[in-house]
C-alpha cells in the first residue's frame, strides 16, 4: 500500500508541477534531473511500478523495489527528454507589419476617398483591425467590401484596394 501512496503523491506532484512550474522555478536547483517534473515522474513510476511488481506479479519486495527503481530512472530520463524536446521545438516566426503586405480582409468602417476608415485582416492567424486609406485617387470603399493591402504605412495604418479591382488589374 505504501508504494501506491508514493505513486499517487508523485502523480499529484506531477500535475502540480505542470500547473505551477513558473512559480516553483526557483525552489529547486537548476538541472534537468532535479526538475520537479522529472522527480514527480520518477515517483509515479517507482510507486506504481513497485506496487504492480509486488502485488500483481508476486515478486519479492527486494526485486519489486529494484524493478520500480529501474522504472523510476527510465521515467525521469523520459521526462527530461520530453522537456528538452518541448524547449527546443521550432516555432513559426513572429509576424511583423511587413507581413501585412498582400493580406486580404474586409472593410469594417467605410473608407471615403482621400480619408481613412478601418479594415479587418488576418495576421498570423489572428484578426487585426487597422486604419486604412485607399490612396489619393482611390474610390470610396463601403463597409463589407473585400480588400487587399497594397502598402504598409505603419504597424497600424495600411493602404488598401478593393479585391475585385486588385485581382482584375494584376
Amino acid at each position: 500500500m505504501a508504494f501506491v501512496i508514493i505513486g499517487a503523491v508523485g502523480a499529484v506532484l506531477l500535475v502540480f508541477s505542470l500547473i505551477f512550474d513558473d512559480v516553483l522555478e526557483g525552489v529547486l536547483p537548476d538541472g534537468d534531473l532535479l526538475s520537479l517534473p522529472s522527480i514527480a515522474a520518477a515517483m509515479v513510476a517507482f510507486g506504481f511500478g513497485t506496487a504492480v511488481l509486488d502485488r500483481q506479479v508476486g515478486l519479492p519486495v527486494g526485486l519489486a523495489v529494484t524493478g520500480g527503481s529501474i522504472a523510476a530512472v527510465v521515467a525521469a530520463l523520459g521526462a527530461v527528454r520530453a522537456s528538452r524536446a518541448a524547449i527546443g521545438m521550432a516555432t513559426d516566426a513572429t509576424p511583423t507589419s511587413n507581413d501585412l503586405l498582400g493580406a486580404t480582409g474586409r472593410v469594417i468602417t467605410e473608407i471615403p476617398t482621400g480619408s481613412t476608415g478601418q479594415v479587418l485582416v488576418r495576421l498570423g492567424g489572428q484578426p487585426v483591425k487597422l486604419t486604412a486609406l485607399t490612396g489619393p485617387s482611390g474610390p470610396t470603399l463601403s463597409t463589407g467590401t473585400d480588400i487587399v493591402v497594397v502598402s504598409v504605412e505603419s504597424s497600424t495604418k495600411v493602404t488598401v484596394q478593393a479585391a475585385a479591382d486588385f485581382w482584375s488589374a494584376n
